[in-house]
């Protein structure tokens, strides 16, 4: 019989991302490999890959330039063993002045902000020429584009600018290090039960690319870092309430979720890539899901292994489908 159905494999890669969705159409697979993790990442996703017998990649997401996303996606890319069909990556170049940028960078140097930014920019470089020296085409994802059988719900491009355009501010990047002392003294001090009323802004993981699909009717979302400002113009924009499965965004920090986002997901089922400390996941995201009736669980319980999740036929995965243990299940 003809696989027809769904799947969805997390590679257990610590504090990092690196996923693979596959939908079968009588017999027909389309893979899009969301995120590589780090550089270090790639002989895990190369081996994984193997062992599944997978070649080929029509689609390669890139959510975000945080190193623990992209980085491994540039070793990948750079290989010969897997062949891409298109890339989908955010150009900063496309939306906002390189010369600005470094211009701002260099007057903010030393600030974490800064740092953040420039290491961004560089793993983006390096992306950007891994796929061109591949002849890999190229698209950027902003919301409403179709990747597959994926829907780009989020960044729209007027938000990613919005976004960006902190590289050109050096008095911003320079505040920000006092801004994220504050913060860190509120959270300190915040009460370790339930979930923060307003979470911080962080531009670099709410210019995330949020993505989701729908499969006999039942919803899947993928979120990156995305924060709850991306979170909540994704979910005005698009009917990705009451999923069946979600990523939680930014390995299950509490800085990325609120009360009333987790009601208004309220996914059967959630997965989380995370090395299992005080903050990824956080108890409270993962109490705050289970209230709402979800199921959630990590790369890191437990014991180190690869997540998966299927719907419909699809080919069996020895190894990686068999029972999972949700998240503190024995409390």
């Amino acid at each position: 019989m003809a696989h027809n159905g769904f799947e969805i494999a997390m590679l257990s890669l610590g504090r990092a991302d690196s996923l693979l969705a596959t939908k079968w159409v009588e017999g027909v697979p389309t893979r899009v490999l969301i995120d590589g993790g780090r550089k270090g990442h790639a002989a895990t996703i190369r081996a994984f890959l193997q062992a599944h017998g997978v070649t080929s990649i029509d689609h390669v997401v890139c959510t975000h330039h945080d190193d623990d996303h992209a980085g491994g996606l540039v070793e990948l890319i750079r290989g010969d063993d897997i062949q891409f069909g298109k890339a989908w990556v955010h150009v900063p170049e496309r939306h906002v002045d390189r010369r600005d940028a470094e211009i701002a960078l260099s007057q903010a140097a030393g600030s974490r902000k800064a740092q953040i930014a420039m290491k961004s920019l560089q793993t983006s470089d390096a992306l950007l020429a891994a796929i061109e020296d591949r002849s890999v085409p190229l698209e950027e994802p902003f919301r409403g584009k179709r990747i597959g059988f994926l829907k780009v719900c989020g960044p729209t491009e007027e938000f990613y600018e919005e976004l960006v355009a902190d590289f050109k501010d050096a008095d911003k990047m320079k505040m920000s290090d006092l801004s994220e002392l504050i913060l860190e003294a509120v959270l300190k001090s915040a009460s370790k039960d339930g979930l923060l009323e307003s979470p911080p802004a962080r531009p670099e993981n709410d210019s995330s690319v949020i993505l989701g699909t729908a499969y006999d009717d039942e919803i899947y979302l993928f979120t990156g870092d995305a924060g709850p400002r991306a979170l909540e113009r994704a979910k005005d924009s698009f009917e990705i309430a009451g999923c069946t499965w979600m990523q939680l965004p930014h390995h299950g920090s509490r800085n990325n979720m609120t009360a009333s986002l987790v009601e208004h997901f309220a996914p059967q089922t959630a997965y989380v890539s995370a090395p299992g400390n005080d903050d990824h996941p956080h108890r409270a995201v993962v109490d705050a899901f289970k209230e709402a009736g979800t199921s959630v669980y990590s790369t890191h319980y437990p014991s180190d292994g690869h997540l998966y999740f299927s719907k419909g036929n699809v080919p069996d995965r020895p190894g990686i489908n068999g029972p999972a243990t949700p998240l503190w299940d024995e409390d």
